[in-house]
């Protein structure tokens, strides 16, 4: 799994160029787009900090506090991207009642 690492720095970036064309056009499918994609780049990373983390290990670093705080951030990120997603959910069923 860490030859993913690479992939996922790419699709980062082009997550990243994304949101920032998105700045600029303000498109809404774009951004469902890019949450969607941010989600399931954010799960593979957390499959990939997790190899590293006993990578590291197996090698004999004993700093679990920053390995920790690494899969925090990606699971704070898992959560972010479902909460909009959900949140976008609600807002739309919102609209279809009122309809």
């Amino acid at each position: 799994m860490l030859f993913l690492g690479s992939l996922l720095s790419t699709a980062l970036s082009g997550l990243f160029i994304l949101s920032l064309a998105n700045l600029f056009f303000r498109v809404h499918s774009i951004a469902m787009f890019s949450i969607y994609v941010s989600l399931v780049v954010s799960c593979l990373f957390v499959m990939y900090d997790t190899q590293l983390i006993v990578e590291k290990k197996r090698l004999g670093d004993n700093d679990f506090i920053g390995h920790s705080i690494d899969l925090f951030v990606d699971f704070i990120i898992i959560f972010k991207d479902l909460l909009i997603i959900l949140s976008n959910k609600e807002k739309n069923n919102n609209n279809r009642r009122r309809e």
